[in-house]
């Protein structure tokens, strides 16, 4: 179940996919509504938040190295092992469900108005249905092409509109409301940096030279902050604040305003594709890492459990978003960032009580 091996920069790839997977809609929207002039504070304190998240997931990632977090369930709390695989199954399946959901309304809004949304659904989930068919070391390669494009149009982008920047949209910097400032870093710093707790469902031992495994992460997680910072800090300087919090997709609206060469129209569509193969990658992942517990629970072989998943996983996230898409004012789209902070909220917490409880009884 875990012969696949990973390098370090496999899984920093994935890391990042998963990390800013939840930025289109969900978390920028977010940061620029409550943050409002507290913006680069709020994000600031997030910083601080995430570093006592990374840590946190390096201590329980260190621990029984050659288990993944269903193996360490199973060894420290094996009474009370299937309470918590459910617990982590409606947490995996939920988070896979809010990003769907977003990407499909995002395409669906902009791009295929006109296309039934169940077509769009379906060609959505191929790639990742094919994906699923294989194992961990696959998607790597599918995250290895994703995020080399989405930083190849994240540079361009940001340089395609850094003649359009205004430094007097970033004012004032900071105001006096602290407690919206403190507020808004904790719900962005869960969502944003508490998904990288979803690669305990990879072993350290499976990763080539994970002596180094640490350093890396840490690399990998100021990296993907810088990044982030870059693009709110592109949206806010272009559109000001004022603008960007208007819209439900700004780091799409604000790509309308490159301009190559004067003659190339909605390059925005292929610009904003930067977010999607994050988004593309988170997902394949949670499916994999359910796939995985269906094995392990069931001891199920791979054709079983491919079988199963998608009746279990894939069928289910298709008619679950048919009967929301039509109603998708029912949730407040500044709501869906603390819906994804309760979630991995919800992950951490039970990660680290399976890590206490580990610790005390060895």
């Amino acid at each position: 179940m875990n012969k696949y091996k990973l390098s370090n920069l496999s899984i920093s790839l994935i890391m990042i996919s998963l990390m800013n997977s939840t930025l289109l809609g969900i978390l920028i929207p977010f940061i620029i509504k409550t943050g409002y002039t507290n913006i680069f504070g709020s994000l600031i304190l997030s910083f601080f938040v995430g570093i006592g998240l990374l840590f946190l997931f390096i201590k329980i990632f260190n621990f029984l190295p050659d288990k993944d977090i269903f193996e360490k369930i199973d060894i420290v709390m094996p009474r009370f092992k299937f309470i918590f695989y459910i617990l982590f199954a409606i947490i995996l399946f939920s988070i896979a469900l809010l990003i769907f959901w977003r990407l499909l309304t995002f395409i669906s809004s902009e791009f295929l108005v006109d296309t039934p949304t169940i077509f769009i659904g379906i060609v959505l989930l191929f790639p990742i249905t094919y994906i699923l068919f294989y194992d961990f070391d696959t998607l790597s390669r599918f995250a290895t092409i994703s995020v080399f494009i989405s930083f190849c149009l994240i540079i361009f982008n940001v340089s395609a509109l850094s003649s359009g920047m205004d430094f007097e949209n970033l004012k004032p910097i900071i105001d006096s409301n602290y407690l919206d400032v403190f507020k808004t870093s904790i719900i962005f710093g869960i969502s944003y940096f508490a998904p990288v707790f979803l690669l305990l469902v990879i072993p350290k031992n499976n990763i080539i030279n994970n002596t180094n495994s640490n350093k890396s992460m840490f690399r990998t997680f100021i990296i993907s902050f810088i990044t982030v910072f870059i693009i709110i800090f592109t949206i806010v300087s272009v559109l000001g604040i004022s603008v960007s919090k208007i819209y439900t997709y700004p780091s799409y609206v604000v790509l309308k305003n490159i301009n190559v060469l004067h003659f190339i129209e909605n390059i925005e569509n292929i610009s904003v594709n930067a977010l999607l193969f994050f988004m593309s990658v988170t997902l394949a992942y949670i499916m994999l890492a359910l796939k995985k517990l269906l094995i392990y629970v069931f001891k199920l072989n791979k054709s079983k459990a491919n079988k199963l998943s998608l009746i279990s996983f894939v069928i289910p996230l298709i008619v679950i978003i048919m009967f929301l898409l039509p109603n998708e004012s029912f949730i407040n789209r500044y709501e869906e960032a603390y819906i994804t902070g309760i979630l991995y909220f919800s992950l951490v917490f039970i990660s680290l009580i399976i890590y206490l409880v580990g610790k005390i009884k060895r």
